[in-house]
């Protein structure tokens, strides 16, 4: 703080000049000088305006630091889900793929059965006829169930990789919404501590 210097001596005899006693233009004198030592207590120095800027400029490289930790952090996490989405979609094309291949190759040996058996039993055929056709509309049968269910199982499974989408852009636009909060409000608390230390 600057205490401001006041000549009281000069002050008094200026009064006694202008026809005023020594007595009062001695309390005059005595009042101005504690109203100018109250209000010049308040008042800041250059000193002190310099430190609180430099605390300032402390503060906002701190937060700024600490705000740019976070973005970089948040950026790794995101980098992370899309990594573990993309391998969890990868396995789940590689399952249905699988499932794929499976049911072919059932089909197929159910047709290489079907076809062995119709070879093999070729002079039975005539007196098995009726239970060719019934074995014929079960494996049509058994076919079709499988081919539905097949296809029941693929929707489920597109249904299941939507989800995760869906899900994962529900993380990504809270991510985003999360970091854009944390930027305001970084930028609210830099306006409070300049605000407050103007």
């Amino acid at each position: 703080m600057n205490a401001l210097t006041f000549d009281t001596l000069a002050y008094t005899k200026t009064l006694r000049e202008a026809g005023i006693d020594e007595k009062q233009a001695e309390a005059q004198a005595v009042a101005l000088v504690n109203i100018l030592k109250n209000s010049t207590d308040e008042l800041a120095t250059r000193a002190d305006i310099d430190r609180l800027s430099t605390a300032t400029k402390t503060d906002i490289d701190r937060l700024s630091t600490a705000t740019k930790t976070d973005i970089d952090r948040l950026s790794t996490d995101i980098t992370q889900l899309a990594t573990t989405t993309k391998t969890d979609i990868d396995r789940l094309s590689a399952d249905i793929d699988r499932l794929g291949t499976a049911t072919k190759t059932d089909i197929d040996r159910l047709s290489a059965d079907i076809t062995q058996l119709a070879t093999t039993t070729k002079t039975d055929i005539d007196r098995l006829s009726a239970d060719i056709t019934q074995l014929a509309t079960t494996t049509k049968t058994d076919i079709a169930e499988l081919a539905t269910a097949t296809k029941a199982e693929i929707v489920t499974v597109k249904t299941d990789v939507a989800r995760l989408e869906e899900r994962t852009t529900g993380q990504f636009t809270l991510l985003r919404w999360m970091a854009s909060f944390n930027l305001a409000l970084s930028v609210a608390l830099l306006w409070l501590l300049i605000r407050n230390t103007i």
